[in-house]
């Protein structure tokens, strides 16, 4: 048994080497038999590269990204210096945790059954951002203000990737 893929069918939504990465770990290791992954579905306004769903285990949220961290425009605190010398904030532990609070405020919030049944639903949604070709000292210093997001490297894929 493996997951059940609901792959994007869209050719405009072309992958990035690291959505390419992780979605043959979801098809290939055997730690995901009995999720059903969506790659980047349409939930409302919000499009979350991966979201994963399983009965007995709950629900994962990922959010890849292909940044090359140890650029001198990425800093600490998810800020972006643009090419106007400015820091904007991109920081992609909020995008991810954004979209758990959607999916819980329109879907889990309209179902008073499921709310008055699970007191702390909110932990049934776990948010992980990976960043493709980064380190994880360079992966932890830019999400510095972290708390619940767990944040990826590739040696985080390997090793989920590795059944040993």
């Amino acid at each position: 048994m493996s997951a059940d893929i609901f792959e994007n069918i869209n050719p405009r939504d072309k992958r990035t080497e690291g959505e390419e990465k992780l979605l043959n770990v979801l098809k290939n290791s055997p730690r995901f038999d009995g999720w059903t992954v969506f790659e980047q579905p349409h939930i409302d306004s919000i499009k979350p590269d991966f979201i994963l769903l399983n009965p007995k285990k709950g629900v994962i949220i990922i959010e890849v990204k292909d940044w090359n961290l140890g650029l001198d425009i990425y800093e600490s605190g998810g800020y972006i210096r643009g090419t106007d010398r400015r820091l904007h904030k991109k920081d992609p532990v909020e995008q991810v945790e954004t979209y758990k609070n959607c999916i819980l405020k329109s879907d889990l919030n309209n179902s008073e059954d499921f709310v008055s049944k699970n007191n702390d639903y909110y932990g049934c949604i776990e948010t992980v951002v990976y960043f493709h070709g980064a380190s994880k000292e360079q992966a932890l210093s830019f999400c510095s203000n972290n708390t619940y997001t767990k944040i990826w490297t590739d040696c985080d894929i390997d090793n989920i990737n590795d059944i040993n």
